[in-house]
């Protein structure tokens, strides 16, 4: 049986104050933490047993199925983390996880599994087209029969939506990738390339890292069923409220008089909606938070505990953790030009066409009202 091992001991510092005081695993998006999505992923194929590799900021973990055993990662880099990660596993064939990529459908770990049995491949990677060109799991290169040639964390210019990029998940059997703990992942991957022993699962469904901020706004695509609306029997929602297809709205939370709901769209367990607010599509209300009345929300996250004051309208903005926005303030999706300050060292450049409004870093406060912010904005 497959031994399965799940990396989670990156932080994700690529999501800038998102991640400042809670790395990125533990990171919620419609009420689930990105490592239970990983979890889901990897659970299609019914493993007997595995581990979970974590840092040790993580520890205890909860809510995690009992047949995988979690590992505290020892030191620093992805090195560290393999060492962890085939510890226990000896004499198997292994699935190793990253944590951080979102699939639709949830089955690629099922589909690798079925390809790396059907080949002849030592090692086999899942691959998936590149779509802004700064994924950061590493881009593929591939002879003519489909061979992986090598990797590279660069992607030429010339490249960028084409060709493809590591998936974030890899079968093998276990001491041919323990060699890959000796080495830098990429540097290990292009030694067993050279020797011919890296094939390539192509993965046709949807599939996104969250590596950076503007990641996060675009979960929802893959996360929210646009045809399938959830209300549940405890959640209250005003007759006057309009709620469109493809909205969940969690148990406790209020949706008051007025407040129109385009979907896909979801609303956390006790979040409250304010009266005349319009929620319009790929919004995500967290757990706790609080959209006051008159206020327009599009492709926001807010996230737990945080609140938006009375009148603000905020387009493709992330509200971290406990933050509490200005009555007011508007934030909306402009285009960004060039890399904002505070990106700078996260990224060297951004997608061409990249649309944000503003960043809100976890536990900040905006105290001025009637504020008009830059795309790209952080709030501290």
């Amino acid at each position: 049986m497959v031994w399965v091992s799940i990396l989670a001991g990156g932080w994700g510092k690529r999501l800038g104050p998102l991640t400042r005081d809670k790395p990125k695993p533990l990171l919620k998006i419609a009420g689930r933490r990105i490592i239970d999505y990983t979890i889901d992923q990897v659970s299609v194929i019914k493993p007997g047993h595995g581990s979970i590799v974590v840092h040790p900021k993580m520890t205890p973990l909860y809510g995690v199925p009992p047949t995988f055993d979690i590992v505290e990662q020892k030191g620093p880099g992805l090195r560290n983390a393999l060492e962890a990660a085939l510890s226990n596993a000896e004499g198997r064939e292994v699935l190793l996880s990253f944590t951080g990529y979102l699939t639709r459908p949830r089955d690629i770990a099922a589909k690798l599994l079925d390809y790396y049995t059907a080949s002849q491949y030592p090692v086999v990677l899942a691959i998936a087209p590149v779509s802004s060109g700064l994924e950061t799991f590493g881009f593929v290169k591939l002879d003519i029969g489909g061979r992986v040639e090598g990797l590279t964390e660069t992607l030429e210019p010339w490249r960028a939506g084409r060709g493809y990029v590591f998936a974030g998940i890899l079968i093998g059997k276990r001491e041919i990738l323990q060699t890959l703990a000796g080495y830098d992942f990429i540097e290990g991957m292009n030694k067993l390339a050279r020797e011919g022993r890296v094939g390539a699962y192509i993965w046709e469904g949807d599939w996104l890292e969250l590596a950076y901020p503007w990641d996060l706004l675009e979960a929802y695509r893959l996360i929210l069923d646009p045809d399938s609306s959830t209300i549940t029997g405890k959640a209250s929602v005003s007759p006057s409220a309009s709620i469109g297809r493809g909205v969940v709205i969690e148990s406790g939370a209020v949706v008051e008089d007025n407040v129109v709901i385009m979907g896909p769209a979801y609303i956390g367990r006790r979040a409250r909606v304010g009266a005349n607010s319009i929620i319009g599509p790929g919004t995500i209300i967290e757990e706790a938070a609080v959209v006051e009345p008159m206020s327009l929300l599009r492709n926001t996250i807010v996230m737990e505990r945080a609140v938006v004051e009375a009148g603000s309208v905020l387009e493709r903005t992330i509200v971290g953790e406990g933050a509490v926005v200005a009555s007011h303030t508007v934030a909306r999706d402009g285009g960004i030009t060039g890399v904002p300050e505070w990106m700078k060292g996260l990224a060297d450049s951004v997608p061409p066409g990249l649309r944000m409004g503003a960043v809100f870093s976890p536990g900040s406060r905006s105290l001025a009202t009637c504020r008009r912010l830059e795309p790209g904005s952080l709030v501290e």
